[in-house]
């Protein structure tokens, strides 16, 4: 598929909305026929304007670059005199384009018009031609310059690193008063309340809270950021709800797909499929890959509706351009209601049923809008894919008074009307007070505990036994949790708050009497954990941190001893004890894990957040190569990747080889950097075998890295087929600590895939005798899957500096 083909994909799905529809899979058997929309005839109805019916080639024309790496876009003034805009494409600097308006017009004869894609001309030919007009003509009026790559500072780029769903939560440490966000029982916290043409306000996005856990309905863009600005931790949101593929409800639906853990996405499975096919096209990720990076759980129309975290929704097809979900949820004795987008216009709906869009049972559905839930949030856009505001003036104040507008801008709602705009904000959560049932304290912390990667494989009986032995205890702002010194003796869910870690950070030359000062503070949020050392049978060792409140937190609480007893004979029991055999190994006992240390020399990799790391962690094997000796050949099968703890490594005969690269730490030697990625990473597509190994564990298997492959291997010169458009800089001469070597292949992590195939393409050898961290590709298939995020970013990158 080409870019224009794309692009039309993205645009079909975004305007007009599926091409077809089968009209049974949405609705559930009970659900009446009369009842249910015809959402072709629907969306047709909406691309009419008079007479006139939107095709695409109405609102696109598409003009390709020549043979020359030149369009031009004719167009006409007010007085039919002809102009134009001449766009000339250059790869320097890894991509510019020259914009030049051209008076007069150039003739119908003129080559530059041609709606023919070409290939790229090579970099030393006609784009020093370009780079020489655009020098030229760059300070004349109606010209323009811009570059295809914007390069950002180190902190900047660090910073916007896909990889961690939010940024250091350090950021919250002087404005957060001695009380943090606590989710309501029930209840919504708008994160939005305008629509997608609003320079001034955000995209309209909600999180709704059933027991103090979240789902997202629409999330906005960048709905991580907003979520940390707004102190709720992304580990509390367990799903997202999409009610449809307009752009200001999706893109932040995309991005949350893509964060930190896997989530489960609720909507109609036409409304699926639909945002598949859009995101598809628009990211250039194939449509199974995308589908294998979260659960999708497809939701009926009628029927018993979904239950949820002890809270039933009831779900229905709005009236709207494109295929659009509302939805009803239903909690202890209380409930909510989300119009989403709909245009709740009696005399338009009335008409449609006369004009035979609607039939008699949809048009009825659709004028008996259910105004009668404790909390109505209403959409108030423009007309006439969106409510009149008249719809809304015309109600009675009763239910004004528990309704708030969203998808509209401010000043869009008259004073006088009474109707009011939906608050944004953490601090303006609205919460339906409601009697919590008995059952909704189980759900939370089994909630909590689900989410550990070490528990993840509990039986029912033994989850039951958690609930029995697990118990609560609340501590103030400032108050000491854990004091230094202190053995642990319990393993701690953080539920609610922040806590603080303080411990020392050893640094090479600096005296003894100033070690009190070296110090590093790190925070802990919602899902954290902490105490695994009191799996282990035999005491363990004083910490050597203190853990304090940050603000008033509540923690769940398993004792050691009990623990080890319930979940002696689990399959995640070694599991478990791997994880503390890890932490014991720290020079910090508590917090501060052999992982986490190490990371901190990795400029991407620290950018994990800590469950991350701790389930990274618990895959690696230790192996110790002495100096000289091969990680693995040229030509061997990749099965497995390296983290150096101590030593270092090279790629033999690859020092000063120039490599793709973009920026002062990011080389690439494959393909250009991804859109969906701003991480520092190396693509050189090597691949995996080893040879002279000997391994330090005596609880380890003896040898984890398997033997040399006697395979051909793959020619540098394969190495440098793609990616023209990318700066180049010299390989690293070695990897020290911290440095992650070792090819991720998606193909791997597909459904029914879970080989990778993939051969190295130089020698890895240890320049000196070397302490490594060994991750074998079939260990890392659960973690990739529930962190697709990583994976995304990481595919097909070598090394990670």
């Amino acid at each position: 598929m080409d870019v224009e083909a794309k692009i039309r994909a993205v645009f079909q799905e975004t305007l007009f909305g599926p091409i077809d529809v089968d009209p049974n899979v949405d609705f559930a058997p009970d659900y009446p026929m009369e009842k249910r929309p015809d959402l072709l005839k629907e969306s047709q109805y909406f691309r009419k304007f008079g007479d006139t019916f939107l095709e695409m080639d109405m609102l696109l024309s598409f003009t390709h670059f020549d043979d020359n790496n030149v369009a031009f876009l004719e167009s006409s003034t007010v007085d039919g005199a002809k102009t134009g805009v001449r766009i000339t494409r250059s790869f320097l600097r890894g991509g510019e384009y020259h914009i030049e308006e051209v008076l007069p017009c150039p003739g119908a004869s003129n080559t530059s018009t041609s709606t023919h894609s070409s290939k790229c001309a090579p970099h030393n030919g006609h784009n020093e031609g370009n780079k020489q007009n655009s020098q030229s003509t760059e300070h004349l009026p109606g010209t323009a310059t811009f570059s295809g790559i914007v390069q950002l500072r180190d902190r900047a780029l660090r910073r916007s690193t896909s990889l961690s769903s939010c940024s250091s939560m350090g950021s919250l440490t002087g404005s957060l008063g001695a009380q943090s966000f606590v989710p309501p029982p029930f209840g919504v916290t708008v994160l939005g309340s305008s629509h997608g043409f609003d320079c001034k306000g955000c995209t309209s996005g909600y999180v709704l809270w059933i027991g103090r856990r979240g789902i997202m309905i629409d999330p906005p863009p960048y709905s991580s950021s907003l979520l940390e600005k707004q102190q709720i931790h992304p580990s509390i949101i367990d799903g997202v709800i999409l009610t449809h593929c307009h752009a200001d409800h999706d893109a932040g639906t995309f991005q949350k797909l893509l964060c930190e853990k896997r989530i489960t996405l609720y909507t109609t499975a036409t409304i699926y499929e639909s945002f598949i096919r859009k995101y598809s096209a628009l990211s250039g990720i194939d449509a199974d890959f995308l589908m294998s990076t979260h659960h999708f759980r497809p939701v009926k129309i009628g029927g018993q509706g979904v239950r949820l975290r002890g809270a039933s929704f009831r779900f229905f097809y709005s009236l709207h351009s494109i295929p659009c979900i509302g939805l009803e949820v239903f909690f202890a004795d209380k409930s909510i209601v989300f119009s989403a987008d709909h245009c709740n216009d009696p005399s338009r709906i009335r008409q449609m049923h006369e004009e035979g869009i609607l039939s008699a049972g949809r048009r009825d559905e659709l004028l008996n809008f259910p105004w009668n839930h404790d909390l109505i949030l209403h959409e108030a856009g423009v007309p006439p894919i969106h409510t009149p505001l008249a719809t809304l003036e015309a109600l009675d104040d009763d239910i004004k008074k528990r309704m708030y507008l969203v998808h509209v801008s401010e000043g869009a709602v008259p004073k006088e009307s009474k109707l009011k705009i939906a608050p944004v904000g953490v601090k303006n959560t609205l919460e339906v007070p409601v009697d919590v049932p008995e059952f909704s304290e189980a759900i939370s912390v089994l909630g909590l505990i689900g989410d550990i990667h070490l528990l993840t494989d509990l039986t029912l009986t033994q989850a039951r036994g958690l609930l029995e032995i697990g118990y609560k205890r609340r501590f103030a702002a400032g108050e000491v949790v854990v004091g230094k010194g202190s053995i642990p003796t319990d393993f701690c869910v953080l539920s609610s708050g922040l806590l603080e870690v303080t411990y020392p950070v050893e640094e090479e030359g600096r005296p003894e009497d100033e070690e009190a000062a070296n110090v590093r503070r790190v925070h802990w949020s919602v899902g954290d954990y902490f105490g695994e050392v009191a799996f282990l049978q035999q005491a363990a060792a004083p910490v050597q941190e203190e853990v304090r409140a940050l603000t008033d937190v509540e923690i769940v609480v398993f004792a050691g001893s009990e623990l080890r007893y319930l979940l002696a004979h689990a399959p995640i029991s070694s599991r478990m004890q791997l994880q503390a055999r890890f932490s014991a190994m720290s020079p910090s006992t508590l917090s501060y894990t052999r992982l986490e240390r190490l990371l901190t020399f990795n400029y991407t990799l620290n950018s994990l957040t800590r469950a991350q790391k701790l389930a990274l962690e618990s895959l690696g094997e230790t192996t110790v190569v002495a100096a000289g000796k091969y990680v693995w050949r040229a030509g061997s099968e990749a099965a497995f990747s390296v983290m150096v703890d101590t030593g270092s490594l090279t790629y033999q005969g690859c020092c000063g080889q120039l490599m793709k690269s973009l920026g002062s730490q990011l080389y690439r030697c494959k393909g250009s950097i991804s859109s969906s990625s701003s991480l520092v990473v190396a693509n050189v597509t090597l691949e995996s075998a080893s040879e002279g190994i000997r391994h330090a564990g005596a609880t380890l298997p003896p040898n984890p890295l398997p033997d040399a492959d006697t395979g051909d291997g793959i020619s540098s010169d394969d190495l440098l087929t793609r990616g023209e458009d990318a700066t180049q800089s010299p390989c690293p001469p070695e990897f020290t600590k911290g440095n992650f070597v070792g090819a991720v292949d998606h193909s791997a992590f597909l459904p029914g895939k879970i080989n990778c195939q993939k051969r190295r393409a130089h020698d890895l050898v240890a320049l000196t005798d070397a302490v490594l961290l060994v991750f074998h590709a079939d260990k890392m298939t659960r973690f990739f899957q529930e962190n697709p995020g990583v994976l995304l970013c990481l595919l097909d990158a070598e090394f990670v500096l």
